[in-house]
């Protein structure tokens, strides 16, 4: 502004004499409905007539979020997220909320700027200023309005200048929100009170003589003093703390009689100059973008509101500068305003003034009633914003367009097939070029029943060819809040979205609501799926409760939805084949349109539907030969593919803002249709390449500038040569050729098409491509290139046959297309672009220590998650300490098994967390409500120079609060304490500055703990802390505490010498000092503990005290103070520091206050007040009554964790000494220990204890120096195979008669794994019990497991299959009649086989067997087994062809035993190396010893574990590595046992010593086997076996020894082989239906033959004959066959059993308790041993859907009559329990 200081007519000189233009912003909101005007500026944002009104509105909602950041998480989570600045204007009771002040002052100037710049949009013309016709005014806020106009000459100018005022309002209502606070908070719920008062009819000196009286009088502080902020003719506007307000009121008559009213003005004082100066000034303005401050400012008069003259400012900044000061130092006065305007008009003798504002109010109104009366002849016209805006509307505006904003790809995580379970894995199958199409495995659907490569059999697949994921059950249910019937019952796909969505969260560093893109409400989940194989086939064989939830597509998404808790939208995405690409591309929209801040996204695929298979082979669509043979001239189809993965998405600008690594960015997106194109399914290149075009606009790139085209390229003919031509028509086009090569690729030749889940599998390759610069061979083409395609060498078109590196450029950004196409004629495709590269810190972060947790919801998690962090840092010695501490806390999502270790390095967190390793099983997790926090308050006593100095000079947030505090200190006149808390000498302050200091750094920990969310719920002071406690409990402000803490330090400082008294600690009793100082004169100053005492008198009397103490052995420490609190010395102060106290404001304490100086707990607002602060300062401290009396009351319990604030913990220590109870003591500072490992070990502390700590804001004032790792250790998830077995062929057969027999009715059982298959009987009473169960060798898990160990060219149920049936049973039944106890070890003892069991030919009819198992532990800890063949046509079972017993043991026993022989075998295993070496023994390799083996067994691959066997006659040894193939769900592995054990059957069959030409040898049994220590996949073992001839011929032995790591961990005893001529395979190893069919009409109609067995159940029955132990323990008894039936007749009775009288009611409550176990066990799928009274409902998956279904069970088997919702409001088992006793 080039305008003079004057104002007088000279000034006018050069002014128009025409007209007028006053342009005036005030500081309300207009008095009309502010909502509709919202909604209208809302509304034209949105269309082309107002782009700068939507610049201006998407700069400050940007500038404001920025800002918004600034603030603690738990301020800013007190406000709802906001798509658009305009929507918190619509917020529901906005005032209620703690920032509804500040966004309420925000509004007022949004809404001017919104409407100023809405209007100028429509009327660009208008915007000039001309410097003779215009001039600038306002009111406090509304001039920053005005200093937005006038630094923007253009209009083009002001969005951006809008914006910066926006930061600048929001940082100015901080500001004074915060001084409020440090003068008068307003607590939790507490309405906010007015800080401003209008008076009317008084003069200005009548008022400010009554306010400075009261001040005077009341001694009013100078920071909280009350003051005129505004004053004109007729009003004055008085401001301050409300409280003291009040008080004013009451005190002055004058104003108490007066006419005046409460402002509504709440967030705190401006227009106080003894408040504010200009370093509060350029606080607020901070840095402005250099394209406001580089520009020319409008030279228009700008009017000062208090002096009623132009600004001097001829920059933008010295605008902000001009404006800001008058709003927080210049007093308002309007009337000058006016009086410029008067005089101007009669100086030039203006003949219009024309008022342009947002809406007429008393100050416009005031100027144009002076113009009226003093300038009669000047015609005044008045313009109002808000009539005009609420004018009519111009409907036919059009829409500005969609955003351009860029998306990043912060996670991901995959289940591809190949092994591909995660990224790392997958790019591994990538980089080696694998093609890893197989045949479909078992656990989908038998491939040779359900396959007809003729296409003859009705509903057969042409081909028997797919991609697959491993195990695709395996599931942590439990840490998904299911149940195991939930997730057997929920589709595999559903579970595996869920599982890859939280790796993907995980290594995005997600955290709940840690910034705003992350807050709950704003993320949302997308996923693509195009099939329901598991519903319609697996969980559709038996419909229940989850066959709608656990299968229709919608709870995919929704699962996610829920169980993060996100609450924004969840789709669920088909457009087949391309479902997941057009799923992301969705996801980007809604990014890209704000709908969401964060989106989970990806696609689905697990197959299980034959019918799939059968009908696109039928369609001619899948490959007869396997693979996807993209660009192959051969090509003839796809190859189907299971595929889940999972992708978080957000704006490129929030990730940048969040710290998130970024590993791809989608620049575009875009979907089409093929419409043109000859049919539905066929693809249409035109369209294709439009698509192209289009995203290629969109992100503003060249076809030139990219690289990498991923093709859609499923291997089909027409798919292949049509998007071949598409894309070299827009990427490669012949004229003008490409200068740089086009590199392309098709992920489906490694891993087949994934269908719904094809395109997430092309993009994750993608974003992999980025990470390792490589771009991976090429593996489709298996012949020749397709002889239809152009020359692609012409074109320039290269296809990797090996990998192409794909470097970084520095002058060009890398830029690849991902296409995914769908069959049903849908195009996707994206532009991708390579992340950024991230700089690293400018500076190291500083801190000497760091935290890091590891957490998991499962124990068997917990340990893992350990074992992997100390592996990773094992891998990673030059990791920072600082980096993985911020990803492990706050980066992570935690759970209720926790450790939090802290320390200086890596090696340090290692060794500490290998410590912990062996206890993380036995660790219980934390508590649901955490113990709560006494914050402790350290006396006097503890000070020292240096104290807090790490804390001040790192850590920006309590350097800020101290600050803050500091510069209080000296606006109330007192010496600055920052020289004592940065000292490093040692150095001696005066009184003030240590108790300044003491209760500044208390009050700036509690407001540190509070940002980390630690919160007190009590408070102890001693001696001086108790002014900072006061201020934690919320009874003085701070500048209260300060206040009183400094004027006391004068006071004495004054009054009493120094150094003339002195205080002592002293380790005795009160008595004890009494009967040994012989009257000397003292007093009692503290007592500090039961034996701590101290003492208070003159220098001289101390020191004889100490002498007389000190002789008879007490321990006595002289206080380091200058004077002696809490004696006579204080006498000479008292008064005047109660008159001082009486100003301070007291509030009743928000928590309880434990008085040291009553000895009693404080709740209320009377008892704390200057009396009682004099009494502080004299009276004895009684802190550790005081703690008694806490405890005495409740307040403190054991749990308790007591909490040091200050700069030693030497009062948490006399507390824990007198009550030992108290478990958990901490400090925030100690002396001699950098603060940062002080504070990092009590941060850990709390956290083990259940404290949420607020990771992110203690991270925050050091994220710039951290880095998310990308490369942690995954979550390691407690899987257990959850899968619903489809059973026989009925996909075949479908409306035909069912040709398997019925098979007796099954007893709900949790029992079931691949080899045992449906519970018959199961039967449990005290300590015995029976068990049978049937097994169909037709299962496809089962006859894989046979098939893997073919004879004669047929598959044979091995004794590993009978073992681990065994061990399956053995492990049941123990669990059943010892519920809660861990099974111990178990022997498999005695097995005979009679006859071998062979797999029969026809596969349609079930082969089925019975297993009978009986125990009776009173007897013998052991169970019984038989094993019988049923009958195919009646049902009966034979006579039995094996037996065997598991007898329960103890491992460490064994393992103890073993020891005893391991130096024996290990001698002879290193004679076979020897002799290997030398010639004499052979040395054979894997493949050698199975081709030899093949002499007699052909193994499948998963049983070939031998990896080297040494052979010598009739001894060997052999390594063996255990595949990870798990390939079903066993107890014991037969594919382990065999691999551990075969080396018998090797030496006999495979090798020389026994004529294996002539003969075979097959093993009828063995005396004992039993593994110490499980066999683990993956795992390395040695065995060692001699075989011995026997002394009946032909039959051999021996002892199978297997060695781990050295040690013996298994044994198989007398093992036996016996042998028969080789003439004799044939006839002994065929199927039994081979020359005999079965006769499947009759196996259909014919019921089973009941079979009655005794049961050894109770053999104590009164009565009851003990049977021999030579009887058998089964009899079969056949029963005739009935006539057919067209329903299944129900089994006969069970055989009655006598049981011994129990007339107690114990056994009836007991019998009731099984019976609620059992019925909650049966109906969740869980198994009894593992529920107990603490078993939470939720936990196992009892949602609000099953809860309905137990309540009917409930009341139908058991006659309960409860409600559904009991299982919420019961929350355990135990409360259901004791709910039932007490009201049932």
């Amino acid at each position: 502004m080039d305008s003079g200081p004057s104002s007088s007519p000279s000034s006018f000189a050069m002014l128009d004499a025409e007209r007028l233009n006053v342009y005036h912003f005030p500081n309300e909101h207009p008095t009309d409905d502010v909502a509709r005007t919202v909604l209208l500026l809302r509304r034209r944002s949105k269309n082309t007539d107002h782009l700068f009104l939507r610049l201006f509105l998407e700069d400050a909602t940007v500038t404001l979020r920025q800002e918004l950041c600034q603030l603690p998480q738990h301020v800013r989570a007190t406000l709802p997220p906001f798509e658009n600045i305009l929507d918190l204007a619509n917020v529901p009771e906005l005032r209620k909320l703690p920032l509804g002040t500040f966004i309420e002052s925000l509004m007022v100037l949004v809404v001017q700027l919104g409407s100023f710049i809405s209007h100028y949009d429509e009327n660009p013309s208008q915007y000039k200023f001309p410097k003779s016709q215009s001039c600038f005014t306002g009111i406090g806020p509304g001039l920053m309005v005005g200093a937005a106009l006038a630094v923007s000459p253009q209009l083009s100018d002001l969005p951006s200048a809008g914006a910066e005022v926006i930061r600048m309002a929001a940082r100015l209502e901080i500001l004074t929100r915060e001084v409020a606070d440090d003068l008068e908070a307003v607590e939790q719920g507490e309405a906010p009170a007015s800080w401003a008062i209008l008076i009317n009819g008084l003069d200005v000196e009548t008022v400010k003589k009554e306010v400075d009286t009261f001040n005077l009088i009341q001694q009013i502080p100078p920071l909280a003093r009350i003051f005129i902020s505004s004053e004109s003719a007729h009003n004055i506007l008085v401001s301050g703390p409300p409280s003291h307000l009040r008080d004013l009121f009451r005190y002055s008559e004058k104003l108490r009689y007066s006419r005046f009213f409460s402002m509504p003005i709440y967030g705190g004082p401006c227009h106080a100059p003894h408040i504010y100066n200009d370093s509060h000034v350029q606080r607020v303005i901070g840095t402005i973008r250099p394209s406001v401050t580089d520009r020319v400012i409008n030279h228009v008069p700008f009017i000062s509101m208090g002096t009623g003259e132009p600004y001097q400012a001829i920059t933008p900044r010295e605008v902000f500068e001009c404006v800001l000061t008058e709003i927080l130092t210049g007093t308002v006065r309007w009337t000058k305003v006016v009086q410029y305007a008067v005089e101007r008009v009669h100086s030039v003798s203006t003949g219009e003034l024309q008022l342009h504002t947002l809406h007429h109010y008393h100050a416009t109104q005031e100027l144009v009633t002076t113009m009226e009366s003093n300038c009669p002849s000047c015609a005044v016209k008045s313009f109002s914003l808000q009539d005009w805006i609420s004018g009519p509307e111009d409907n036919s505006a059009r829409p500005i367009g969609t955003a351009d904003c860029k998306i990043a790809i912060i996670g991901m995580s995959c289940r591809f097939p190949g092994g591909a379970n995660d990224a790392d894995l997958y790019w591994e199958l990538l980089a080696e070029g694998r093609d890893v199409h197989r045949k479909i495995p078992p656990d989908r659907y038998d491939v040779d029943s359900h396959t007809d490569s003729t296409g003859a059999r009705r509903n057969t697949s042409l081909t028997p060819f797919g991609c697959f994921i491993d195990e695709p059950g395996l599931f942590d249910a439990g840490f998904f809040n299911m149940s195991p019937r939930e997730a057997a019952g929920c589709d595999p796909m559903h579970r595996l979205a869920l599982v890859t969505a939280y790796e993907a969260l995980e290594q995005s560093g997600y955290s709940y609501n840690r910034t705003p893109s992350t807050n709950q409400q704003r993320v949302a989940t997308f996923y693509g799926q195009a099939s329901d194989d598991y519903r319609e086939v697996n969980a559709g064989q038996e419909v229940d409760t989850y066959y709608i939830p656990g299968g229709c597509r919608a709870f995919a998404p929704g699962r996610i939805n829920y169980f993060f808790k996100f609450s924004g939208p969840s789709f669920d995405c088909d457009t087949a084949c391309s479902s997941s690409l057009a799923t992301i591309q969705i996801a980007c929209t809604s990014l890209e349109n704000g709908d969401s801040d964060m989106i989970v996204a990806g696609g689905l695929n697990v197959l299980t539907n034959s019918d799939g298979f059968a009908g696109l082979s039928r369609g001619h669509f899948l490959s007869k030969t396997g693979g996807c043979k993209t660009w192959d001239a051969g090509a003839d189809g796809y190859c189907r593919a299971d595929g889940v993965g999972s992708i978080i998405m957000k704006r490129l600008t929030d990730a940048e803002a969040d710290n998130d690594n970024i590993l791809g960015i989608i620049c575009s997106s875009a979907t089409n249709h093929s419409a043109n194109a000859i049919s539905i399914t066929h693809p249409h290149a035109p369209t294709q390449s439009n698509l192209y075009r289009l995203v290629l606009g969109r992100a503003g790139i060249d076809a030139e500038d990219v690289d990498f085209v991923e093709f859609h390229g499923t291997g089909t003919q027409a798919g292949d040569a049509t998007e071949m031509e598409s894309v070299t028509a827009v990427f490669a086009p012949a004229h003008p050729r490409r200068k740089r090569p086009l590199t392309i690729g098709a992920v489906k030749g490694n891993v087949g098409h994934g269908e719904a889940a094809a395109g997430i599998m092309a993009f994750i390759k993608t974003l992999l491509v980025f990470k390792h610069n490589l771009i991976p061979p090429h593996v489709g083409v298996k012949t020749s290139l397709n002889p239809a395609f152009p020359d692609l060498e012409k074109l320039n078109v290269k296809i990797p046959w090996k990998g192409v590196p794909w470097e970084r450029a520095p002058n060009r950004k890398r830029y690849a297309i991902v296409n995914n196409f769908s069959a049903a004629g849908g195009n996707t495709t994206l532009v991708v672009e390579e992340p950024p590269i991230r700089a690293p810190p400018e500076e190291p972060d500083t801190r000497a220590a760091n935290v890091i947790a590891v957490t998991g919801r499962s124990k068997k998690s917990f340990r893992s998650n350990i074992e992997r962090i100390i592996e990773y840092i094992s891998s990673h010695p030059n990791a920072s300490l600082a980096d993985l501490s911020y990803t492990t806390t706050a980066r992570r999502m935690h759970h209720n098994h926790r450790i939090a270790m802290s320390g200086k390095t890596l090696s340090q967190i290692q060794t500490g967390l290998q410590a912990y390793l062996p206890s993380a099983e036995s660790q219980r997790p934390i508590p649901s409500t955490p113990a709560s926090i006494a914050f402790v308050f350290s006396g006097q006593g503890t000070i020292h120079s240096g104290m807090a100095r790490e804390l001040f000079e790192q850590h920006s947030g309590f350097r800020l609060q101290i600050s803050k505090l500091d510069a209080m200190c000296k606006q109330h006149g007192f010496p600055s304490l920052v020289p004592l808390i940065t000292d490093q000498e040692n150095k001696t302050f005066a009184p003030i500055v240590n108790h300044l200091a003491l209760v500044a750094i208390g009050i700036a920990l509690v407001r540190l703990l509070d940002i980390l969310g630690v919160r007190p719920s009590a408070v102890l002071g001693a001696s001086l802390g108790e002014y900072a406690a006061l201020y934690a409990a919320g009874v003085l402000s701070a500048s209260d505490a300060l206040l009183l803490a400094g004027r006391r330090a004068i006071l004495l400082q004054e009054k009493c010498e120094m150094d003339t008294h002195a205080m002592c600690a002293i380790r005795a009793t009160a008595d004890e000092i009494s009967e040994n100082t012989g009257g000397a004169k003292y007093g009692i100053a503290c007592y500090n503990g039961r034996r701590e005492t101290c003492i208070s008198s003159t220098v001289g009397e101390v020191a004889l005290i100490r002498g007389k103490l000190e002789v008879v052995g007490y321990q006595c420490h002289q206080l380091n103070v200058p004077f002696a609190f809490h004696s006579p010395q204080m006498d000479p102060i008292l008064d005047d520091f109660e008159r001082t106290a009486q100003a301070a404001i007291y509030k009743a304490p928000t928590v309880p206050v434990i008085s040291s100086l009553l000895g009693d707990c404080v709740f209320d607002s009377k008892t704390i007040n200057a009396n009682y602060m004099r009494r502080a300062t004299r009276e004895t401290v009684k802190f550790i009554p005081a703690v008694d009396k806490a405890w005495e009351d409740g307040i403190i319990d054991p749990k308790t964790i007591l909490l040091e604030i200050g700069p030693q913990p030497t009062f948490v220590q006399f507390i824990k000494n007198a009550i030992p109870e108290i478990s958990t003591i901490a400090p925030t500072l100690r002396r001699g220990e950098d603060n940062f490992v002080t504070i990092a070990g009590t941060l850990s502390t709390l956290y083990n204890c259940g404290y949420e700590i607020n990771w992110n804001e203690w991270h925050r004032p050091f994220e710039k120096q951290l880095r998310l790792l990308d490369d942690l250790p995954a979550y390691s998830w407690n899987n257990k195979n959850y899968w619903i077995q489809y059973e026989g062929d009925w996909m075949l057969s479908k409306n035909l008669v069912q040709t398997q027999s019925i098979a007796p009715p099954a007893v709900p059982s949790t029992l079931r794994t691949s080899l045992v298959h449906q519970v018959l009987e199961e039967e449990i009473s005290e300590e015995a019990g029976l068990l049978v169960v049937r097994s169909d060798l037709m299962q496809p898990e089962f006859l894989e497991a046979a098939n893997g160990h073919r004879m004669n060219g047929h598959g044979v149920v091995t004794s590993a299959i009978h073992a681990d049936v065994g061990f399956t049973l053995g492990k049941h039944l123990w669990s059943r009649i010892r519920p809660g106890k861990k099974c111990p070890g178990m022997n498999m003892k005695n097995l005979h086989v009679l006859q071998g069991l062979i797999v029969r030919k026809n596969k349609a009819v079930p082969q089925q067997i019975e297993i009978v198992a009986t125990a009776d532990f009173k007897k013998n800890l052991a169970v019984k087994l038989q094993w019988f063949n049923v009958d195919p046509e009646t049902g009966a079972l034979d006579e039995g062809f094996a037996s065997a017993e598991v007898e329960y043991g103890d491992n460490e026993t064994w393992l103890a035993e073993w020891a005893k022989q391991t130096h024996l075998i290990k001698s002879r295993i290193e004679v076979l190396d020897r002799l290997a070496d030398e010639g004499v023994a052979n040395r054979l390799s894997r493949d050698l010893a199975y081709t030899l083996f093949a002499n007699l067994v052909d193994y499948a691959e998963r049983y070939r574990g031998m990896r080297q066997v040494v052979l010598n006659g009739f001894e060997a040894t052999a390594n063996v590595t255990l595949t990870t193939d798990a390939g079903g769900s066993w107890t014991v592995a037969p594919h382990h046992i065999d691999s551990v054990a075969h080396l018998a059957g090797f030496i006999l069959n495979g090798g020389n010593a026994a004529d294996p030409r002539n003969n075979f040898f097959v093993t009828p049994g063995w005396k004992t086997m039993r593994f110490a220590k499980p066999l683990v996949g993956g795992g390395h073992y040695q065995s060692y076996v001699r075989m011995v001839p026997q002394a009946e011929a032909g039959f051999y032995a021996g002892d199978v020894y297997i060695l781990e790591n050295g040690e013996i961990i298994g044994l198989v005893e007398e093992i036996q082989f016996r042998t028969f001529p080789r003439l004799l395979l044939g006839k002994l190893f065929s199927p039994s239906d081979l020359h005999k069919p079965i006769n499947a009409a009759k196996a259909s109609t014919s019921e089973r033959h009941h079979v009655l067995r005794t049961r050894v159940v109770n053999q104590e029955t009164k009565g009851e004959k003990k049977q021999s132990e030579s009887e058998s323990d089964v009899a079969v008894a056949d029963t005739p066959p009935t006539p057919p039936s067209p329903t299944p007749t129900p089994a006969p009775e069970k055989e009655s059993v006598n049981h011994a009288p129990q007339s107690s009611e114990k056994n009836t409550g007991n019998q009731q308790d099984d019976g609620i176990l059992a019925l909650i066990a049966a109906e969740t799928s869980m198994d009894m041993a593992e529920l107990n009274d603490e078993t939470e409902f939720a936990s196992i998956g009892v949602d609000s859907l099953l809860s309905l279904v137990l309540a009917e069970k409930f009341r139908d088997q058991l006659g309960f009559e409860i409600k559904s919702s009991l299982f919420i409001e019961c929350v355990s088992i135990g409360g259901l329990r004791g709910w039932l006793a007490e009201y049932c």
